[in-house]
């Protein structure tokens, strides 16, 4: 199920091999998937809550298709059925493939970080059981301090933090731009079972 729903990805590789994946197309395996983390507000919906800005949304934009980076959506906005509805059609209405949203474990404590590298374990070996390619540069975007949320620690160099008032500017889109570009350092991150602590 994880895999279901992938569009193109092509990295930025001299390779530029293709694979078909589910009837779709991607990277090929020695390059891998890139995929951006998504928080909405604070992000591309900053000075109107409950609305996507355009300005904002065109930033997003420009970074996924100059990085060829697919969307997960980890903002609360996934727990809402109408919010990610409008959020998975105003993107997609705009050339992004939208692949999926991460687990939802206790949505108002702080722990986005062990939703997000769940779901990467959770992808990785699903995408391995099947002989596809690995997520292997990711990147998280998002007005909150994930840093210093449990777990925090394993999205160091894949993490980008917006100003809530500000949103995404273009200062925090090129920094989104070299996160996508550093590959997954931590072989935990790239399939198999999570590290014990990491449910704590």
């Amino acid at each position: 199920r994880l895999l279901v729903g992938i569009g193109r990805y092509l990295d930025n590789c001299r390779c530029r091999h293709d694979v078909v994946l589910f009837g779709m197309t991607a990277a090929c395996s020695s390059c891998g998937l890139r995929v951006l983390f998504l928080d909405v507000d604070g992000v591309i919906s900053a000075r109107t809550p409950g609305k996507i800005e355009s300005t904002k949304l065109k930033r997003l934009v420009a970074v996924c298709e100059s990085t060829h980076a697919a969307v997960v959506v980890s903002s609360h906005w996934r727990l809402v059925p109408v919010q990610l509805q409008l959020l998975v059609r105003t993107l997609r209405l705009q050339g992004l493939d939208v692949i999926g949203v991460t687990p939802s474990r206790r949505p108002w404590d702080p722990h986005r970080p062990l939703e997000i590298t769940d779901w990467l374990r959770a992808y990785n070996a699903a995408a391995d059981a099947h002989a596809q390619p690995r997520v292997l540069f990711f990147a998280a975007v998002d007005d909150r301090p994930l840093l210093d949320e449990v777990g925090g620690g394993e999205l160091l160099g894949h993490c980008v933090t917006t100003d809530k008032d500000e949103g995404l500017t273009e200062a925090a889109a090129a920094e989104l731009k070299l996160a996508l570009c550093r590959p997954i350092a931590r072989p935990a991150l790239l399939g198999g079972a999570p590290p014990a602590d990491s449910t704590t």
